[in-house]
């Protein structure tokens, strides 16, 4: 039962990993590359 609370909750590494962007997480978390971009003027 915890793996499955694990993947709904996309906690999972491996989840992660396989998902670049994921929609969970908020804008905040999106990879460096963006946040440079909103960040930077």
């Amino acid at each position: 039962m915890g793996e499955t609370t694990a993947v709904a909750h996309g906690g999972n590494p491996q989840d992660r990993a396989a998902s670049p962007r994921p929609r969970c997480l908020p804008k905040t978390a999106l990879p460096p590359q963006d946040r440079n971009g909103a960040f930077d003027p």
